[in-house]
């Protein structure tokens, strides 16, 4: 048996020596291929993944998973997907039932209080859950790709109430005609407000040094941001429709990648509000930007993994079905060989419609419609057939 544990880093190495008497799974030489074709495949990823296999979903998974499971790691190793993951079970027990009924699923940021530290902990993953079937083509297990995305999560809870607060002060600066400069410079999103005229009422120390880094010009309060990227076509016309938009009234939140790609292109998540005097007249626009470069990489990975295991299982379904109508088409072969070694004996006329007969249910039991055995034979037609094998005419097509 190919060794499908090689290259799968250290637990690999520990599967390779595990001992497997009191796991579900039972020793490797055993399992079936398709379990065998998943865990080749999530060893060899550097995106954390698991599959749960047969009835007590017996648990498999790879070194970057391995780190998600903290002190659980290595005795999961082999055990049963329940006893693992007891304390989120009535979480995730309605999705393992769709995936082993067929049905994939995917949830972004689900939250999920684990103890995998020795305490219980607030979690978020990210995931998908994906039906594995046997050789049989019946569901025998779950696949799981899947990125935590705790961090980022609590992260951007922190911006959004920095945001709210930040937004209501600003609210309050425009209404008195001034804006506190404290407030933009406490926190780490990059925040930009500007005039009718692009030119900037107000810029922070993070978006200036952002600004600067991406495009290698630094912004100042009273300049003009098309005036500062005239030398940069392109650059402009890209900085320029983000914010047409804001200063024609419009405010909405935009993913746009920014930046000169001989320094460093990025993408950023924008959000635009109207600036406006204690009139209602608009007087210009501001933004909180946000970049999320990492996290959109991270779902293109999430991405890729899916589509490696669709892929493999399509190529297990292929096999399957090529070597099935090999051996059926062999069966009906050996049926018209013996025939034909049977002809050349020059038999009685009874003795060859007997054996005509026995050729036609051949063809009924391979469940071949007349025009599917004219394109196996063509450009004979059976009668032809008949006339080559000696038997004669009249024989009926069909």
């Amino acid at each position: 048996m190919t060794d499908i544990f090689s290259g799968g880093g250290s637990t690999g190495a520990l599967m390779r020596a595990h001992d497997w008497s009191h796991s579900p799974l039972g020793a490797p030489e055993t399992w079936p291929h398709s379990l065998r074709a998943v865990v080749s495949l999530l060893l060899q990823s550097q995106f954390p993944m698991f599959v749960a296999w047969g009835d007590e979903l017996g648990f498999l998974y790879n070194d970057p998973y391995a780190e998600i499971l903290g002190a659980k790691h290595p005795r999961a190793l082999g055990s049963r997907f329940h006893d693992i993951w007891s304390e989120i079970w009535p979480d995730i027990s309605p999705l393992i039932d769709a995936a082993m009924a067929g049905r994939a699923t995917y949830h972004e940021d689900l939250p999920l209080v684990m103890n995998r530290k020795g305490y219980d902990e607030q979690t978020w993953f990210t995931f998908s859950y994906s039906p594995v079937r046997d050789e049989s083509g019946k569901v025998a297990g779950m696949f799981c790709a899947c990125h935590e995305t705790t961090r980022r999560v609590l992260a951007e809870h922190a911006l959004r109430e920095l945001n709210e607060t930040l937004e209501r002060r600003v609210s309050d600066a425009i209404a008195q005609r001034k804006i506190l400069v404290d407030i933009v410079e406490g926190t780490d999103a990059f925040v930009q407000v500007a005039d009718l005229d692009y030119r900037w009422l107000a810029v922070n120390k993070a978006a200036a040094d952002e600004f600067q880094r991406i495009f290698g010009k630094r912004p100042q309060v009273g300049a003009s941001m098309l005036d500062l990227l005239a030398d940069q076509p392109e650059l402009q016309a890209a900085v320029k429709a983000s914010w047409a938009r804001a200063l024609a009234g419009e405010e909405f939140t935009a993913v746009e990648e920014f930046g000169d790609p001989s320094r460093d292109r990025r993408y950023y998540e924008m959000r635009y509000n109207v600036l406006r005097d204690v009139d209602g007249k608009q007087i210009g626009a501001y933004q909180f930007v946000y970049d999320v470069t990492e996290r959109l990489r991270d779902q293109e990975r999430l991405r890729q993994a899916e589509q490696a295991l669709r892929q493999a299982q399509r190529l297990e379904s292929l096999g399957q079905l090529t070597g099935g109508v090999a051996h059926d088409f062999n069966n009906l072969l050996a049926v018209f060989a013996s025939s034909v070694h049977i002809l050349e004996r020059n038999p009685t006329e009874q003795q060859r419609e007997v054996i005509l007969d026995a050729m036609r249910r051949a063809v009924a039991r391979g469940d071949l419609k007349d025009g599917e055995f004219r394109l196996l034979l063509k450009p004979y037609s059976l009668e032809a057939l008949a006339d080559a094998l000696g038997v004669g005419a009249g024989v009926r097509s069909g």
